[in-house]
């Protein structure tokens, strides 16, 4: 009965004091003028020069993803009027995120300057405005590079603009201080937690504004998930003109907590009250609270609440398709909740502080978190740039601390890719040793900050140097890239790694925190290979790892490289300026892996038919059966079971081998359609539309198509039309296909086709792979009017070209084959193209297509190529009957 009266009057406190809240927080992200490039003066004229726009903003969502090299990285300028109430409220802009240099003006006079990009900052702007009045807001914005600020240089584009929201904040003149940190203004712990009973301490930092000493008290309640107070405290506070002070208050222990799990997200919420002299609320802050505990262990991995907990997930970009790093928070919010749906638990918010809504949806689904900062690939030894690290990682602590799904603060994403003055051994000894020097300040910053949460620096596969250099005995987890089966030859380099880190390190924890391989949701292979980016190849890469995964509990945990495909402008892989490791697609759309994860992880029953990203395909016609083009597909699924139909039709049911089987499909033209079943019922249909390529073509239709990729071994689908091309085949009497030649493979190491990001064109994966060398291309298709478009791309180039860092372990390019090439062209003897040099007439990489119309009368289509000088070529081919 006493504690029912106890949890009555709290409630009845809580209706008290919350309704004389007055302070007030909104965005301000509406009717921003904007201007790309430098100005003399922060004064805006009213001139076509401004655009009126909406935040979040980024000046770079269209120059990344151009054919031309590089993107707009420069001064840029916001600029808002603002009206601002009369009354006793102190007023602050705070900024979720502007990349990277921001430099606030109120009234055309200087009132901060933050660096970095990722990162909130708060300014108090009551000394500037007039109030009763309009006030103008200008913010200079920067994302060029500079030595002193993180990141120098990464495999993703530093997108600049205020890209984040915008929240005008008024506040009594005694507040919880909001400007340190940008924070709350209020810490979060729970430094003891058990089944049991949890403790709860709460410290919150207070600022007095005014010129007298304030009497104020503060009031804390922790409430669960009803309203109904579980704990209180209140203490009585004198804080002196222009004070500041922080409060540490260690709450009444929760007896009985309801624990915060993967499974059991629950949290209670921490709320302060400042009440004045009159027993007003002057201000008010908030929290979420997860009561967990949890631990790593270097031979059985993670545990939480004292149960063993597998941390499977993956690593996420900000950004997102034609909107750049300028997301609204839905979209933050729906990525969380795409890596929910597939069964995962664990987020590596790689490689910066990312929006507050991604680690509020974290807490409340439940997804174990890290967070790092964006020291990538290398540094700069200066003093700023060290003090800039300093400042990001405290930043960082301090904004995500409060956050019960943050478990992990990382830092120094593989700064040993580049191996800096590798031809110059003492310098090189200098600069590891200062390497060595921040890590140990940024990991000692964050034990300092945080004693419960625990350290990571991600390394790439290169153990020897890190171990031998020492960084694997300064953090407390080893975070491990690892693509062996992707950059690497060997895929089955990855569980020896795994094995030698576990023999080398058998006391420091470790985490997968990268791994993965390329698909384009366009390509498809039925004999998928490394560096195809076909779907299947992704598919089988990412079995491979998490089966090996899985079996080893000293895998405390792993992230696929990456959530969604994602920005980075000097890509040169099938899609241009993007990595397509994603599990989904740019715009989110799932990839068969995606799937899979779905099947290995979700513990409710689950099936899914595998390469709906792509919708239409097409095929060579059976051998035995022109009316037929069987396929292989897969279903995805963790039950014992399936059966697929085809039409109405039974395939037959199988077994479920690794979350997956395959069944032979015997496609028709036009529409099919699938439906895969389990015993108990549960189903997935998806309907396939089926293009029949004919081979042998003596009864080629009117308006049908023949669409070839030469020298390739996969199938294509342009999202865009619809059309799908095939690979290609030598040619065969009554058929189609060319005759002599090779296909294309560069010389400088890449296994499949060229990385040439192809211009004038979104169809790359066609124009980067040829037969070099070819003779003739053959169709033996019946008379009738015709037309015939041949696509060409030089492939070779004489140019030096420097390897990307993410091409790990290989070496600087140069194609040894690169010359000087002419050839001719003839359809059925007649000279099309003469004297045809495709690198000086059009440059190197960049799509070049002949359409012509050919009468066919009894001999069907011959395309014979005459080489003048060097070797002719073609990428691909297209054929269709008009008449």
């Amino acid at each position: 009965m006493t504690k029912i009266k106890i949890l009555i009057a709290g409630i009845l406190f809580v209706l008290t004091i919350v309704t004389a809240f007055a302070a007030s927080d909104r965005t301000i992200n509406s009717n921003w003028l904007f201007f790309k490039g430098e100005r003399d003066e922060i004064k805006v004229n009213a001139t076509t020069e401004w655009e009126t726009i909406n935040l979040p903003h980024s000046f770079n969502s269209e120059d990344i993803y151009d054919d031309e090299k590089g993107y707009y990285r420069g001064e840029a300028w916001y600029r808002k009027e603002l009206y601002i109430p009369s009354g006793d409220s102190y007023y602050f802009l705070h900024f979720e995120g502007v990349n990277q240099e921001a430099e606030v003006y109120i009234n055309n006079q200087f009132a901060a300057r933050h660096e970095g990009g990722y990162t909130a900052f708060t300014v108090p702007i009551s000394s500037l405005v007039k109030v009763d009045s309009i006030n103008s807001v200008t913010v200079k914005v920067n994302n060029r590079f500079n030595k002193d600020i993180p990141t120098l240089g990464a495999d993703f584009s530093f997108m600049g603009g205020i890209y984040r929201d915008v929240h005008l904040i008024a506040t009594s003149a005694v507040h919880f201080d909001l400007v340190q940190n940008s924070t709350s203004g209020i810490y979060v712990r729970t430094p003891a937690v058990t089944k049991e009973q949890a403790q709860v301490s709460v410290e919150a930092l207070l600022k007095n504004e005014t010129s007298q000493t304030q009497k104020t008290t503060l009031d804390v309640l922790i409430k669960d998930h009803l309203g109904v107070v579980v704990s209180s405290f209140q203490q009585s506070i004198k804080l002196k003109a222009g004070e500041n002070r922080s409060i540490m208050m260690n709450m009444p222990e929760v007896n009985d907590p309801r624990l915060w799990s993967v499974d059991d997200p629950y949290l209670y919420r921490v709320e302060c009250f400042l009440k004045n002299r009159k027993n007003e609320v002057a201000d008010k802050a908030s929290s979420p609270l997860g009561m967990r505990w949890y631990k790593f262990d270097a031979e059985k991995g993670f545990y939480l609440n004292g149960e063993h907990c597998k941390l499977i997930g993956v690593n996420r970009h900000q950004d997102f398709k034609d909107l750049a790093n300028a997301l609204p928070d839905k979209l933050h919010e729906n990525d969380v909740k795409l890596l929910k749906a597939m069964g995962g638990n664990f987020l590596r918010v790689a490689h910066y502080p990312q929006d507050s809504r991604v680690l509020e949806t974290c807490d409340k689904l439940g997804i174990v978190a890290s967070v790092e900062i964006p020291v990538v690939n290398y540094i700069t030894e200066s003093e700023a740039f060290y003090n800039n690290c300093k400042a990001m990682m405290k930043e960082m602590i301090h904004q995500s601390y409060n956050h019960p799904s943050v478990i992990i603060w990382a830092y120094m994403n593989e700064v040993f890719i580049h191996d800096l003055y590798r031809d110059q051994p003492e310098r090189r000894k200098v600069y590891i040793k200062n390497l060595h020097h921040l890590a140990s300040e940024l990991d000692s910053i964050s034990r300092a900050m945080d004693k419960e949460r625990y350290t990571m620096i991600p390394f790439h596969g290169d153990f020897n140097k890190y171990h031998d250099n020492g960084f694997t005995d300064i953090p407390m987890i080893a975070g491990w890239n690892l693509y062996p089966g992707w950059y690497g030859n060997n895929i089955h380099g990855f569980e020896d790694f795994l094995e030698r880190h576990h023999r080398v390190l058998p006391d420091i924890p470790m985490i997968i925190t990268e791994y993965g391989a390329g698909a384009d949701p366009r390509l498809r292979s039925s004999e998928p290979e490394r560096f195809d980016f076909t779907l299947e190849y992704q598919q089988y890469y990412h079995q491979h790892y998490l089966l090996e995964i899985m079996k080893r509990d000293y895998v405390a945990g792993s992230n696929v490289w990456n959530l969604a495909d994602f920005s980075s402008e000097f890509r040169i892989d099938a899609v241009p300026h993007i990595n397509n490791k994603g599990l989904v697609s740019y715009d989110r759309r799932p990839k068969d892996s995606y799937y899979f994860y779905q099947a290995a992880l979700l513990k409710e029953p689950f099936i899914a038919i595998g390469s709906r990203i792509s919708p239409c395909r097409s095929g060579l016609a059976d051998e035995n059966n022109s009316d037929v083009s069987t396929q292989k597909i897969d279903v995805y699924s963790n039950q014992p079971e399936v059966d697929l139909m085809h039409n109405g039709i039974s395939l037959g049911v199988k077994k479920i081998k690794n979350y997956k089987a395959t069944w032979d499909v015997p496609f028709i033209q036009g529409d099919n359609q699938l439906e895969a079943l389990t015993l108990d019922n549960i189903k997935d249909c998806q309907k396939v539309n089926f293009t029949i390529q004919p081979r042998q073509v003596n009864a080629f239709d009117v308006d049908q198509v023949l669409r070839v990729s030469l020298g390739d071994k996969r199938e294509f689908w342009d999202d865009l039309t619809k059309a799908v091309w095939i690979a290609s085949k030598e040619y065969s009497e009554g058929s189609w296909g060319s005759v002599g030649g090779k296909m294309y493979e560069p010389d400088y190491g890449k296994s499949y086709g060229s990385d040439w990001a192809i211009s004038r064109t979104e169809n790359d994966p066609i124009y980067q792979t040829q037969i070099i060398n070819i003779e003739v291309f053959k169709a033996d298709v019946p008379s009738g009017e015709y037309e015939i478009t041949l696509l060409f791309a030089e492939l070779t180039s004489s140019e030096d070209r420097k390897a990307m860092a993410y091409e790990i372990g290989m070496a600087d390019k140069k194609d040894e084959n690169a010359g000087q090439r002419i050839f001719n062209v003839y359809v059925n003897g007649m000279l099309v193209l003469e004297n045809l040099n495709i690198a000086e007439q059009y440059g190197t990489a960049t799509a070049v297509d002949f359409k012509m119309p050919v009468t066919v009368q009894k001999q069907g289509v011959t395309i014979r190529f005459e080489p003048v000088k060097g070797q002719a070529v073609l990428n691909a081919i297209e054929i269709r009957r008009k008449y």
